[in-house]
């Protein structure tokens, strides 16, 4: 007696007994666990170089060589750390989702495909300069360093000013209406308090 009309991969005698549908489920379990192992992988290597290339030098290398040679800064502040902290998790959630909602990476030469409409998007248009900008203030405040706060507002108008005139012309030519509606309801650095919605109800998805 066959199983007839059973789905794949039960679609064997039922004198096998339940010990070969066990192992189907298992090794289906396995296909699956391996896919999505390999997916992350790909995301992770991708993404690596312009995680290192981009913010690694701007908020990783270069603090500690400024505060190295602040001779204004005062003694250690571990506060920071706790602000740094708050930066890297919104590092990795922005690099996170350029990836896996925008297919891309977060550097100019791999950008993602579709508009990031996700995560800290909801709050804010630009959560990956603000993870780097709070990152860099959570070095300042560890080293108390004069020199490290300057560093962190000119990296913040040069963020501003690289936003206005290049990324945002660039998007708007991309993506037209969807990039106009989400800009009239998301402001560029002030963040919403509560997620934003669509005209549909839906968070983070256009009416």
């Amino acid at each position: 007696m066959t199983a007839e009309g059973a789905p794949w991969p039960f679609c064997w005698r039922y004198s096998t007994g339940s010990v070969s549908a066990v192992f189907s489920r298992r090794h289906l379990h396995f296909r699956y666990r391996s896919l999505f192992c390999d997916i992350w992988t790909v995301m992770f290597l991708r993404s690596l170089p312009a995680f290192l290339v981009l913010p690694g030098i701007a908020a990783f290398v270069l603090p500690p060589v400024l505060a190295a040679v602040d001779h204004w800064r005062s003694a250690v502040w571990r506060q920071g750390a706790i602000v740094m902290v708050v930066g890297l998790v919104f590092l990795l959630w922005c690099v996170r989702d350029f990836y896996v909602a925008g297919k891309g990476t977060l550097a100019p030469w791999d950008p993602p495909k579709h508009l990031v409409l996700v995560g800290l998007s909801r709050y804010v248009r630009n959560p990956m300069y603000m993870g780097v900008l709070t990152l860099l203030a959570g070095w300042t405040i560890f080293f108390a360093s004069p020199l490290l706060a300057i560093y962190t507002v000119a990296l913040a108008a040069g963020f501003h000013i690289r936003v206005r005139l290049h990324e945002e012309p660039m998007l708007r030519s991309r993506f037209g209406d969807q990039w106009e509606r989400y800009c009239a309801s998301v402001a560029r650095w002030a963040p919403r308090l509560k997620a934003w919605r669509s005209a549909s109800g839906r968070i983070g998805e256009m009416g």
